[in-house]
């Protein structure tokens, strides 16, 4: 296990790294894309994608290594992705801020959850 400094190119850690492992953010999803085993400590929105996989505890970093992984065809994972894409909004979350909500800001949510369904 290594700790990379914060500019390193993270798209060739990725294609570098067997796993990736991460508390949260965007690079795991990538790491999804790359049919890379990432591993978790949080909740994230695409956590049932395939090559996911959730730890509850640091410990169990200690048994990766021996895990027997299972990698999927580009067809299932680009599946995910497409999904993710068709109930994901474009937007802005201005949960702290109320003071910046404009008049519309819940109707405009609203609606475009509606529109998807």
């Amino acid at each position: 296990m290594h700790l990379i400094h914060f500019d390193y190119n993270i798209k060739k850690l990725i294609r570098a790294s067997p796993r990736f492992i991460s508390i949260t953010s965007t690079a795991g999803y990538e790491a999804v894309i790359m049919n890379k085993p990432f591993y978790l400590f949080s909740k994230i929105s695409y956590e049932d994608f395939p090559n996911i996989y959730k730890l509850k505890s640091f410990l169990e970093l200690r048994d990766i290594q021996k895990d027997s992984l299972q990698l999927y065809s580009p067809e299932k994972i680009m599946r995910f992705v497409i999904i993710y894409y068709r109930y994901s909004f474009e937007g802005k979350l201005l949960i702290d801020n109320p003071e910046l909500w404009p008049e519309d800001y819940f109707s405009k949510i609203t609606n475009d959850i509606f529109k998807k369904y």
